[in-house]
C-alpha cells in the first residue's frame, strides 16, 4: 500500500476507480481508507488526512506513483495530481514495519494457523520450515524475557576406528549451552548387547 492525498470534494471511489485504469488490464486497487498521517517531509505538527491505497500486487505500486506524479483525469475531469508518499518501501521492511517486527526478534504464531512442509517442499536448511498467514504472526519487542537469543545447542560426536579403517563405535552428546548437565546421549558399537542407564545404546 502507499498513501496519497485525497483531492478536495472527490468521493474516495472515483479516487479508487482512477487508479484503477493505470495499467489498463486487471484491477489495481484492492481497498481504500481515510487515515491521519504526519508528513515526515516538510513536517508538521497536526496530522492530515491521507488516501491508504491498498494495491493487489507490489507491482501495481510504481505504475500508481507514475499516474498520480503526471496527473490522473478523474470522473468529473478534475486532474488528480500529487506526490505519494511510501511508494518505494521495500516489500520485506513493509512486512516487518507492519507486524512490528525488529531485526533478531522472537515471533510467535498462532497455533492451529501454520502448516508444516514435509521434505520435498522444504526451500532450506532450518530445522522446522512452515507456511502461515501473516496474520498470524506475533512479533515481540526485545525487551523483558524477550531480549535473550535463542538456546544454543551444542553436539559433540566421538567416533572409534578398528582395524581396515572401520567404524567400531560410535558416541554424541546434545548440549544446551548453560545447562548443568547434556539433554541427551547416545552411543553406537558393533554389539548390540550393551545396556547404559545414561544413553540410548544402538548396534552399528
Amino acid at each position: 500500500y502507499f498513501y496519497a492525498k485525497q483531492p478536495q470534494g472527490v468521493p474516495i471511489d472515483w479516487c479508487e476507480e482512477a487508479l484503477n485504469t493505470v495499467k489498463g488490464g486487471p484491477k489495481v486497487v484492492a481497498s481504500v481508507e481515510v487515515v491521519e498521517r504526519t508528513s515526515l517531509m516538510p513536517y508538521q505538527a497536526e496530522p492530515e488526512r491521507l488516501l491508504r491505497v491498498h494495491v493487489t500486487s507490489q507491482k501495481c505500486i510504481s505504475p500508481c506513483r507514475t499516474a498520480l506524479e503526471r496527473g490522473l483525469r478523474l470522473r468529473n475531469g478534475q486532474v488528480w495530481k500529487t506526490s505519494p508518499y511510501e511508494t518505494n518501501v521495500a516489500y520485506g521492511l513493509r512486512f516487518l514495519v507492519d507486524l512490528r517486527i525488529g531485526g533478531g526478534s522472537w515471533i510467535d504464531v498462532v497455533g492451529g494457523r501454520y502448516q508444516v512442509r514435509d521434505e520435498r517442499s522444504r526451500k532450506s536448511t532450518a530445522t522446522i520450515e512452515a507456511d502461515a498467514h501473516y496474520s498470524a504472526l506475533v512479533g515481540h519487542k526485545a525487551e523483558g524475557k524477550w531480549i535473550g537469543v535463542a538456546p544454543l545447542r551444542l553436539l559433540t560426536l566421538h567416533v572409534t576406528v578398528g582395524k581396515e579403517a572401520r567404524v567400531v563405535a560410535a558416541g554424541a552428546v546434545l548440549q544446551v549451552h548453560g545447562d548443568a548437565g547434556p539433554l541427551h546421549r547416545a552411543a553406537w558399537a558393533l554389539s548390540s548387547d550393551l545396556s547404559s542407564a545414561d544413553a540410548d545404546l544402538a548396534g552399528l
